[in-house]
């Protein structure tokens, strides 16, 4: 059997790797992983960069992206023929004509926005005391400590700029954040994430 590509995107404030957990589990299944050092300069840099790595995969591709990284997934799934399926992990999944602030307008902010701060060169940057509350509230203190003092500054740009295509299909899988719950349409994957 062709093994399958798995393309990790990572979110804001994050870094490729924010998947070492999860990397060695989808390698024990057989997968080829390989996770993306987005720039977070602004969306069309990260779908860019995506789409390189995504092109530089032999076969079946499987997108996955976390948070912000969804947004990114999306795009770069989009005209990329390799690409069979989309994963959405606690991501976000916007839209054509959507945006991060839009869609943020719709209900309350969530607590950790209000440590998040621009800085004079347009960066947004969570509160380092407040990392592990605004950003890590389940990963280990010592854990969450270090990804505060790793974050990866995110443009302002990428909370405004709205969705142009959006590759949300089928082919895709949503996994809520807080019950790793899947949605219905996972069985239309089985087949591809089942490996004996």
């Amino acid at each position: 059997m062709e093994p399958i590509n798995a393309v990790l995107v990572h979110g804001a404030w994050a870094d490729g790797s924010s998947w070492s957990q999860v990397i060695p589990l989808l390698q024990d299944k057989g997968f080829n992983v390989t996770a993306a050092q987005i720039p977070l300069t602004s969306i069309e840099d990260d779908v860019a960069t995506t789409k390189r790595l995504v092109a530089a995969q032999n076969g079946p591709t499987v997108l996955v992206g976390h948070s912000y990284g969804g947004i990114v997934v999306s795009g770069a799934g989009k005209g990329s023929p390799n690409v069979k399926a989309l994963v959405y992990i606690a991501a976000f999944g916007l839209d054509e004509g959507e945006s991060i602030e839009s869609l943020g307008k719709t209900g309350p902010a969530p607590a950790g926005a209000a440590q998040i701060r621009p800085d004079a060169n347009g960066f947004l940057w969570i509160n380092r005391d407040a990392f592990a509350q605004a950003f890590a509230a389940d990963a280990d203190p010592i854990q969450a400590r270090v990804m505060a003092a790793v974050q990866k500054a995110a443009q302002c740009c990428l909370l405004y700029r709205e969705i142009r295509s959006a590759c949300v299909e089928e082919n895709s899988v949503v996994v809520h954040g807080c019950d790793q719950r899947p949605d219905d349409f996972r069985h239309k994957l089985k087949n591809l994430w089942r490996r004996e």
